[in-house]
């Protein structure tokens, strides 16, 4: 699996909003099953909205992606998060990816 995640907006303010956008891929040969996409954020990033190849939840700063069951051979699973920054700092989101195969 290759994983990007791409903030467009870069430096941000107290206030303003951003957008992460996420993307998945299998690279292999072979299908992958159970590729989970887990988000946590730090405190001075709240985010607010979740869309994706799977439904998503925000629970205590942590976005939660349905596992996808399988992906295919060059299939792409994209995923955007909307945060808002409310504190000043350098805030950095962490990204786990897990599937079957790639732990």
């Amino acid at each position: 699996l290759n994983v990007q995640i791409v903030n467009q907006e870069g430096p941000i303010c107290v206030g303003d909003s951003t957008t992460y956008f996420i993307r998945v891929v299998n690279q292999g040969s072979e299908e992958d099953t159970n590729v989970s996409v887990v988000a946590t954020f730090p405190t001075g990033l709240t985010p607010t909205n979740v869309q994706g190849a799977t439904p998503g939840k925000i629970v205590n700063g942590v976005v939660t992606f349905t596992p996808a069951n399988i992906i295919s051979p060059r299939q792409t699973l994209e995923y955007r998060i909307d945060a808002v920054a409310n504190e000043p700092g350098d805030s950095r989101i962490k990204l786990e990816v897990s599937s079957d195969t790639f732990k």
